[in-house]
């Protein structure tokens, strides 16, 4: 920061500096270094995804729209017997890496079946004892309040850090919209993001051809 204004050759300066930027900037641009440097690609597709997963921010749902949001998906807020789900293991990345892991995954049309390009391990009706024995109290508390077919994570469990895709679950006794309201509203809230995601996306799809 100037704590005084820049003189003219200080300006002038700047000024240089900036064409110099914008010159190497064109030239980069010309050459396409953006589509054949590695680097560049990655730094500018985290980049887009940022923006988008910005752009996505949506208002506070209603008393009404949580509401029908929970008639809507009752089965999700019974208490939970067993569980059934995928786990890919990204322990080996860093924070960052796993965090970028995770937005190409959800973008794969959040479908189990491409599960089978990554490593990883089914587990198959464990009860909550079950959970809380292998994976730690901090994983199943946090899978208890997973929905079914969808991917989440990063989750830490006592040794590792997994992306979870829940297959199947029991249930037991319904529980009420006043009891579980702050769920409700977290996955009413995550849903309309999801949407608006996805609606911005076809959005930007739809001004490219894509070539088979």
């Amino acid at each position: 920061l100037w704590k005084r204004d820049p003189n003219k050759d200080e300006l002038d300066l700047m000024k240089e500096q900036k064409v110099f930027e914008n010159v190497l900037l064109q030239e980069a641009l010309t050459l396409e270094l953006h589509k054949h440097d590695k680097e560049m690609r990655k730094r500018l597709l985290q980049q887009m995804q940022t923006i988008m997963h910005t752009d996505s921010s949506v208002g506070e749902p209603s008393q009404e729209v949580l509401r029908n949001y929970y008639q809507e998906n009752q089965q999700h807020y019974a208490k939970r017997e067993t569980i059934s789900f995928i786990a890919i293991d990204v322990s080996h990345l860093t924070k960052r890496q796993q965090v970028a892991f995770g937005k190409n995954l959800i973008h794969l049309d959040m479908t189990k079946k491409y599960a089978s390009l990554f490593n990883h391990t089914n587990f198959e009706s464990l009860t909550v004892e079950t959970l809380g024995h292998q994976f730690g109290r901090f994983f199943t508390t946090s899978l208890l309040q997973l929905r079914p077919s969808q991917w989440y994570g990063p989750l830490l469990s006592k040794q590792k850090v997994y992306y979870i895709y829940i297959t199947n679950i029991t249930h037991s006794d319904l529980q009420t919209f006043d009891e579980v309201i702050d769920r409700v509203y977290k996955d009413s809230l995550a849903q309309m993001k999801e949407k608006r995601l996805m609606q911005n996306y076809q959005k930007a799809l739809k001004q490219y051809k894509l070539e088979p």
